[in-house]
């Protein structure tokens, strides 16, 4: 399971069928890979990640919920704004 992927989801406040819809998925899809049931490929990881705002990398750490490397709030996201102190 990607928790980190599952956590920046729920920490913006979004729901899956909203991020499924933003970068092309079924919502089956997405949910098969926060799971860890299907693997995402380079382009879908690149998409989610420029989606959540965030590093891929981060993102698809398995079974491990780090520190996001720079956390994007919900209002920076829908906003399109950046955080204070983040270019």
């Amino acid at each position: 399971m990607f928790a980190n992927l599952k956590f920046a989801i729920a920490v913006r406040g979004l729901r899956q069928t909203d991020l499924a819809a933003e970068v092309g998925l079924f919502p089956n899809v997405l949910s098969e890979i926060i799971h860890g049931r299907r693997k995402a490929n380079s382009q879908i990881r690149a998409r989610l990640a420029r989606a959540l705002r965030t590093e891929e990398t981060w993102l698809f750490t398995e079974d491990a919920r780090i520190p996001e490397p720079t956390l994007r709030t919900k209002s920076c996201v829908q906003g399109n704004k950046e955080p204070p102190g983040v270019n």
